[in-house]
């Protein structure tokens, strides 16, 4: 992680587990697994522009929450948040990200919120190509484990529209919307 003045950040994290190839038999890459992105604050009415992988969450993580965490701690953690957040993904865990553009802008008490995702995802797939078992464990280490890796596309995309009157006029309450929507490369069956 570089970090550029206060307001830009680079990211870029690489990882294997034990047994999967390094730059050998079909992972030609190195890694079997990069975390990267960049993300810039506060330009303008941008809070945050993040390009590259990211998580999510949109209506108090009810909507969308790539960001689950358990226990204690993250419970207290959570205590006050945002009801719409973009975080810079640096784990190498291959399932929980979301990996485009994105991008929070506020003026005034209104906020506008909005992402867009493509990425392949691991699957196991039928006779007929489509898709029997979506893989989050990560693990290509043998030549079948291979072969169900990124064989899968995701494209999502998501806004959200609030309005926060504590920071407009000093009230106690806030609105939004939300709008999700992911797609498939291949039916799920």
């Amino acid at each position: 992680s570089w970090s550029i003045g206060s307001n830009l950040q680079l990211n870029l994290t690489g990882a294997k587990a034990a047994g999967e190839p390094f730059f050998s038999d079909g992972n030609g890459t190195g890694y079997d697994s990069y975390a990267y992105n960049i993300t810039v604050r506060d330009l303008g009415p941008f809070k945050q522009i993040i390009l590259g992988q990211f998580r999510a969450q949109f209506g108090m993580g009810l909507v969308l929450n790539n960001n689950l965490s358990l226990g204690k701690q993250a419970m207290l953690a959570s205590v006050g948040r945002r009801a719409t957040v973009f975080t810079p993904h640096s784990s190498t865990s291959d399932y929980k990200h979301l990996q485009g553009a994105a991008f929070s802008a506020d003026y005034g008490g209104a906020s506008l919120s909005a992402f867009w995702s493509y990425r392949g995802i691991d699957a196991t797939l039928n006779a007929d190509s489509t898709v029997s078992t979506v893989l989050t464990d990560g693990y290509h280490r043998t030549a079948k484990e291979m072969q169900k890796k990124h064989n899968t596309t995701q494209m999502t995309s998501g806004l959200h529209l609030g309005y926060d009157a504590t920071t407009a006029r000093s009230l106690d309450w806030s609105v939004g919307l939300s709008f999700l929507h992911t797609r498939f490369n291949r039916a799920l069956n």
